[in-house]
């Protein structure tokens, strides 16, 4: 399978510091662009595609757009990564029947000042971990990525906590240029966490709805690490 991922603005509510977007332009890609650059790239076999950006939550009728793109021949999967802060009740609804098939929330920390200091946004966190909570009731999968760095590490063991109380995937990653020590991370979560065991690529408990797991970076999860990156309009 190949897998796509596109990036469909630059627009993001965050101000993160580690973050590799220098143009926060509100431009959005034209929705025919996107559509025939995937539909072209489909066209060598079958294909899962990854909405990303920015946050594709900002683009104009982003519901509509994974349908389309779920419509493309040979297209088997759509998913998209967000930063969760429009991740309301109808978006959820909207991205459900529009057969999106999971959301990947970038969310580094569930401690209110922590969040403050590495978004550089304060009002956002009650709302994003609603709509996590809303997507996960509805059956829609979602994983939750947290970038591990010294100013969030303590914080890791509260995010791993997130898997607890509903059936989502925490996923856990370095900052960029960095090397996040998985080792040291899961004895840490195993102090936290009771009878926390390895199966497979995740991290399972019986005192976890949800699973753990760790990744390369932001962008990736459901299979989506090792992607063709497709910027149409180079935003």
């Amino acid at each position: 399978m190949q897998n796509l991922r596109v990036v469909l603005t630059q627009k993001c509510a965050y101000s993160c510091y580690y973050c590799h977007r220098h143009d926060k332009r509100d431009a959005f890609v034209p929705r025919e662009d996107v559509l025939d650059c995937i539909e072209t790239a489909a066209m060598s076999g079958p294909s899962a595609v990854e909405l990303a950006g920015g946050d594709p939550l900002e683009y104009p009728d982003i519901a509509h757009l994974a349908r389309d793109i779920n419509c493309i021949p040979n297209v088997k999967r759509v998913t998209l990564t967000t930063n969760g802060t429009r991740l309301n009740k109808d978006m959820v609804l909207d991205l459900w029947f529009s057969r999106v098939e999971g959301v990947n929330v970038h969310l580094d920390s569930c401690n209110a000042e922590t969040f403050k200091r590495l978004t550089g946004c304060e009002q956002y966190l009650n709302d994003i971990l609603g709509g996590i909570w809303m997507a996960d009731a509805r059956g829609l999968p979602v994983t939750v990525t947290a970038v591990i760095m010294e100013e969030n590490g303590p914080d890791a063991s509260v995010m791993a906590g997130l898997a607890g109380q509903s059936g989502v995937t925490v996923r856990f990653v370095p900052a960029p240029g960095a090397i996040l020590d998985r080792e040291a991370l899961t004895a840490s979560l195993r102090r936290a966490i009771p009878d926390l065991t390895r199966e497979g690529e995740y991290l399972v408990s019986p005192a976890l709805r949800g699973r753990l797991t760790f990744g390369t970076g932001v962008w990736g999860a459901f299979g989506m690490e090792k992607c063709t990156l497709l910027r149409p309009g180079a935003v």
